[in-house]
């Protein structure tokens, strides 16, 4: 049982780095070739106990087609994240990397059995809300899947308070996620309890049993960074 305990003590974060990049033609050839190797520099990293690099839809959509050079990285913490997450200097170099670094305030699931332990906000001044899920499709349930979330996006196409969003993957189908970002939780909440699409989808969820695995956060911005200028976001 110690062995147990110590284990999940270990794959339980804190904090998370959300890293998004545009690059180059070339450079977007390099991330998808180099991949492994970036992901192998990020989990040697002190306190880092998870990493990801993903690929993105085309521009706002969550369900869209590929943006071969937009990528983001996503790294779990049990510690204060270092300054853009340990990247390599040529991907800091891309035309644009903007970097978000997270606090969990609510969290439920996992993402690739690695769980993220959520604590109070400050609700004195909370800012945006970022919202990012994940979820592992069973096979046998992705039409389902597919047809019920152009729904759903359809749905936040028109929802208020929205101020960013896009779909990503490891994967272009079965492991697929979302980043949001919500001018306030209350606006998140209203498109909760107003999108019957949205409800739809969870109660199909639940019932047919779509996700191997899922995970959904919801986040205030501690910081957020465009290149080495620190936004306007979180004020």
């Amino acid at each position: 049982m110690p062995m147990v305990a110590a284990m999940a003590d270990q794959l339980e974060a804190t904090a998370i780095t959300v890293v998004i990049v545009h690059l180059s033609r070339r450079q977007a050839v390099r991330i998808a070739r180099q991949r492994r190797s970036i992901l192998r520099a990020l989990r040697a990293s002190d306190g880092c106990v998870f990493a990801k690099v993903a690929g993105t839809s085309k521009g706002m959509r969550t369900d869209g087609g590929v943006d071969l050079r937009r990528w983001v990285i996503v790294t779990f913490w049990n510690s204060t994240p270092p300054e853009l997450g340990n990247l390599p200097q040529w991907l800091r170099n891309g035309s644009q990397v903007e970097t978000y670094e997270l606090q969990p305030t609510h969290s439920i699931g996992s993402w690739d059995g690695v769980g993220v332990r959520a604590e109070p906000g400050d609700a004195e001044n909370p800012g945006p809300c970022v919202v990012l899920t994940r979820a592992r499709v069973r096979p046998a349930k992705w039409l389902a899947f597919r047809s019920q979330s152009t729904k759903v996006e359809l749905a936040l196409g028109s929802a208020e308070g929205v101020r960013d969003r896009f779909g990503f993957g490891e994967w272009p189908v079965l492991l697929l996620g979302t980043f949001s970002i919500w001018e306030s939780e209350s606006h998140l909440d209203a498109f909760l309890r107003s999108s019957r699409d949205h409800a739809t989808a969870r109660r199909r969820t639940r019932a047919e049993g779509w996700y191997a695995e899922e995970l959904f956060m919801r986040c205030q911005v501690r910081s957020h960074t465009v290149g080495s200028r620190t936004s306007s976001l979180t004020t």
